[in-house]
């Protein structure tokens, strides 16, 4: 299957309960890559350098074409960043 139904995609569950369970421990911010060195908080416009965070990489249970992964800020920002992972 190639990932639609019906014209409907199919998510991948394992990636949206870890998502789900990240939200309900604190992570409420969603995080955009800008470039290299950089990320922008979606909700408040804020840009912090890679640098002055702390950024974890999530195992997820199942393989995915999504990397999820937690980020505190030293401002008190902790949410979270979906990224593209190339096979």
């Amino acid at each position: 299957m190639n990932g639609r139904k019906k014209g409907l995609r199919i998510f991948n569950p394992s990636l949206t309960n870890s998502i789900i369970n990240l939200q309900k421990s604190g992570y409420d911010y969603d995080f955009q890559k800008v470039n290299e060195e950089d990320v922008l908080c979606v909700q408040n416009n804020l840009r912090f350098s890679t640098k002055h965070l702390i950024i974890k990489s999530i195992e997820l249970p199942h393989k995915s074409a999504k990397g999820l992964q937690t980020i505190e800020t030293i401002t008190g920002e902790r949410g979270l960043l979906l990224t593209e992972i190339n096979y």
